[in-house]
C-alpha cells in the first residue's frame, strides 16, 4: 500500500514505522483526511526550512545504502568469476605468478588514462613482490583498439617475451595507434608480421576478446582503466598508495 507522500515524509522526518502503518486495517488513502494531509505538507515543509540539513543528510545516507549495495552485489559478480578473472592463458601477467594477491586491469591500447595507470602500477609491482596483476585486453575505443589487441594476443604464439614487449611499446606509444603503426612497433620489436597478421585473423583470438567483453559485462564495467581487486572494482586512474592500501584489504580478506 502507499502511503499519501505528506505522509510519508512525516513518517520518515518523525520516524514512523510505516510497514506498520500500512499494514494496518484501513486503508492507506483513509489513514489521514484532506485537511490533515494539508496541515502534515505545512508541518513538513516549515520543518524543512528550519532544518535544512536534513535534506542533506537524508541524500546522503541513501547515498551510502546504494554504494552498500551496489558493493555487496560486485562482490558476488566477482566471487562468480573468479577463476575467469584471475586464471585464463590467454591474458598477460606481471610480478609475481604465485602472488597472494591478484588484481586484474581491463584496458585499451589506445586509452591515454590506461597509458596514465601505467605509472602507479609499475610503482607497486616495485615494492610488492607477492602481487601479481592480470591483464585484460578489452579495446572499447574502436577499430584500431581491436586491431591493437589482436596483435598483442596473436603475439604470443612468438613467445611470451614478444607478447610482453609489443604490449609495452603499445602501451609506450602515443596516439593514434592504428595498423601502420602496431605492425611498425612489431617489425622493430623482431615479431614476424607476416605471421603475426595471419595468426591476428584467427577465430581464437575473435573468442579470447569476446570472452573478454563477456566478462565486463557480467560485472558491470563500464570503461577502462578498471581494475578488480579482492572484492572491490575500482574504475580510473589511481595512486600508488590507493592501490597499496585496496591490496592491504584483500590481502588481509583472503
Amino acid at each position: 500500500m502507499r502511503l499519501p507522500i505528506s505522509s510519508f515524509v512525516l513518517a520518515s522526518l518523525l520516524g514512523f514505522s510505516l510497514p506498520a502503518m500500512a499494514e494496518g486495517p484501513a486503508p492507506a488513502s483513509k489513514i489521514f483526511s484532506v485537511d490533515q494531509n494539508k496541515e502534515i505538507e505545512r508541518i513538513v515543509a516549515d520543518y524543512i526550512k528550519k532544518h535544512p540539513e536534513v535534506i542533506a543528510h537524508a541524500m546522503e545516507d541513501l547515498q551510502k545504502r546504494e554504494e552498500a549495495a551496489s558493493a555487496e552485489a560486485a562482490k558476488k559478480v566477482i566471487a562468480s568469476v573468479r577463476a575467469e578473472l584471475t586464471q585464463s592463458t590467454d591474458d598477460i601477467v606481471l610480478g609475481n605468478p604465485k602472488g597472494d594477491v591478484t588484481m586484474v586491469e581491463f584496458y585499451d591500447y589506445r586509452c591515454g588514462y590506461c597509458k596514465k595507470a601505467e605509472e602507479p602500477i609499475a610503482a607497486v609491482l616495485k615494492d610488492d613482490p607477492k602481487l601479481r596483476v592480470v591483464l585484460k585486453s578489452w579495446p572499447v575505443l574502436g577499430p584500431d583498439s581491436v586491431t591493437a589487441a589482436r596483435a598483442v594476443l596473436a603475439a604470443k604464439n612468438q613467445g611470451n617475451d614478444k607478447q610482453l614487449a609489443l604490449h609495452v611499446a603499445l602501451m609506450a606509444a602515443k596516439n593514434p595507434i592504428d595498423e601502420t603503426k602496431v605492425m611498425a612497433l612489431a617489425k622493430e620489436l623482431g615479431l614476424d608480421v607476416d605471421r603475426l597478421k595471419t595468426d591476428m585473423a584467427d577465430a581464437k583470438i575473435t573468442a579470447m576478446i569476446d570472452k573478454t567483453r563477456a566478462l565486463a559485462s557480467k560485472l558491470n564495467i563500464g570503461g577502462t582503466p578498471t581494475f578488480v581487486l579482492g572484492e572491490q572494482i575500482l574504475p580510473g586512474v589511481d595512486t600508488a598508495e590507493n592501490f597499496r592500501k585496496a591490496i592491504a584489504m584483500a590481502r588481509k580478506g583472503s
